[in-house]
């Protein structure tokens, strides 16, 4: 707002006693001014003030979102699985084992038959369920059963407040099975917010379903409960309930200074007016321009993540093909933080009953483009091994689709043709760690030619090597964010691995929980993953 106030100067006089009528329009004039720019100040305080905390509420809400889905899909592929196995409990508790505990969101998962009059429990992990046998539980395991989406149960009455959860495959009237799991809240329902959070400036009530009860409350930030003073709410979904987010300002969001801006005008006086009105407009336009940035930031943050999440999921299979004569695992773990998704990634192929192909491999850097140039080696070495390439050539024909000059990136591969029957394994390695074979108490690392990365030359001549692996043997392959570590040589962290496997011999989903769990990684934030193959005979 631009405000002009011209005067005129008339003749010297003596000095009279009070205030001259051009002083007093001025001055009123001013003071008009002065107190318009302070109501609208005011208005403007107010209008930030709401919107910024319906931006900050709707971006806690966004989190909220994204962390939702680390329930939802390990119980639906748990679901899944029970379907595909035929509710097999050796393999059902082999898969949620991750999940429960303090390795997991669930303190309890268990399996159920639900075609029955009563429902019956198969297998459970973890601590037994709080739900009881009655008619209600009847009903809800059968709702869940019939939800194409997750049920939630409400235990927060509990005498430790509690969410059930049930989830069937995704035909749900075709299956039987539903997986019921449990999360066990803190007692004191205290959502532990920290000073320099992105949301400290709130205080917030998180509540299961659509109410704002108080026996609905799942957490809150403030020390006083219900929150006081202006509020803002979102609710989003959950299976086939909600969670309805309440916040409140605990302070200035949009700054002190914006707040005292009225006093400010207002103590001015008429000589401030003209300065307030261009300061009020610069505030606005400021405001205007920071709200902004936040919704293109919120905007690139959601387009970001949801490419890589699509990647995550289109590249990285969740369940690895079941192959006679052998069992397989695969643990993976991202290191990278926000929406970066990282380059590692894993298959295995097979070719025919007998014969499969496994891959590991790492593209350098991280992000989409690193997630791209995944993609496209990924589905080129799938391709290729369906049509019947060795190893050899499955690399020597990779090396045409990259290059570093080009593509700002290269690859380390470790290829392997195995053939199950004899025992044989043909291996190529471009730039990748070695193999470990364990074979009983002992654990060596497979001596093969180390070629020159995916992308670092125009042409290779890669050369396959062929060993034999032992009865009932195991061979490990791994990228190498399981065994870098800054200040130590890689020899170090490669030996590092080799112990933490001769101890004993364990279950192959055991060796590598055990393998992730004791290797460091709180000062490395690569990728790490692991895949095994073990001999049954």
């Amino acid at each position: 707002m631009n405000v002009t106030a011209d005067g005129a100067e008339g003749p010297h006089t003596a000095p009279k006693r009070g205030l001259s009528s051009p002083s007093l329009i001025v001055l009123l004039t001013g003071l008009v001014i002065t107190g318009s720019l302070a109501w609208l100040s005011v208005s403007i305080h107010q209008h930030n003030e709401g919107r910024l905390l319906t931006l900050e509420l709707h971006q806690a809400a966004s989190v909220v979102t994204a962390a939702i889905p680390s329930i939802q899909i390990p119980l639906s592929s748990a679901a899944a699985l029970a379907g595909a196995t035929n509710g097999d409990p050796a393999e059902f508790r082999a898969y949620m084992d991750a999940y429960v505990g303090a390795r997991g969101p669930f303190a309890t998962v268990s399996l159920w038959r639900v075609d029955g009059e009563v429902p019956v429990p198969v297998a459970v992990v973890g601590s037994s369920a709080v739900l009881p046998r009655t008619a209600a539980v009847t009903a809800f395991l059968r709702h869940a059963g019939r939800s194409p989406t997750m049920a939630v149960l409400n235990l927060l009455n509990q005498p430790q407040p509690t969410i059930g959860y049930g989830s069937a495959p995704e035909a749900p009237s075709a299956s039987p099975w539903v997986v019921y799991a449990e999360r066990v809240l803190p007692r004191d329902r205290k959502l532990n917010v920290t000073r320099n959070s992105a949301f400290s400036q709130l205080n917030y009530a998180l509540y299961l379903g659509t109410s704002t009860r108080a026996s609905d409350l799942l957490e809150a930030s403030a020390g006083q409960f219900p929150l006081r003073g202006s509020e803002a709410t979102v609710r989003v979904p959950f299976g086939d309930s909600a969670i309805t987010l309440v916040a409140t300002p605990n302070g200035e969001l949009g700054g002190s200074l914006l707040a005292r801006l009225p006093w400010i005008v207002a103590l001015a006086g008429t000589g401030l007016s003209i300065a307030a009105a261009v300061l009020a407009d610069y505030l606005v336009r400021r405001r205007r321009q920071a709200e902004w940035l936040a919704s293109e930031n919120r905007r690139m943050y959601s387009e970001q993540r949801s490419i890589a999440d699509v990647l995550q999921h289109a590249l990285l299979p969740e369940v690895l093909p079941e192959i006679p004569g052998v069992q397989t695992a695969i643990r993976y773990v991202a290191g990278g933080e926000g929406s970066d998704v990282g380059g590692d990634w894993y298959d295995v192929i097979p070719v025919d009953d007998t014969h499969f192909v496994f891959v590991l491999g790492d593209v350098s850097g991280r992000g989409v483009e690193a997630a791209t140039i995944m993609a496209r080696l990924h589905f080129a070495i799938r391709a290729y091994a369906i049509q019947g390439d060795q190893p050899a050539e499955i690399l020597g024909k990779l090396g045409r689709l990259l290059d570093i000059d080009r593509d700002r990136c290269f690859a380390t591969i470790l290829c392997a043709f195995v053939d199950v029957v004899g025992h044989e394994v043909t291996l190529v390695n471009a730039g990748h760690p070695p193999l470990l074979l364990l074979n009983g108490g002992s654990a060596d690392f497979v001596r093969s030619a180390v070629f020159p990365p995916i992308g670092t030359r125009d042409s290779t001549e890669y050369q396959a090597m062929t060993f034999t692996v032992p009865k009932r043997a195991t061979i490990v392959a791994f990228t190498d964010g399981l065994v870098e570590r800054r200040g130590e040589t890689i020899d170090t962290g490669l030996e590092r691995l080799r112990s933490l496997t001769t101890e004993r011999l364990l279950p192959l989903d055991d060796l590598l929980s055990k393998v992730l769990i004791e290797s460091p990684a709180d000062d490395y934030h690569d990728d790490r993953a692991i895949l095994a193959v073990r001999w049954t005979n």
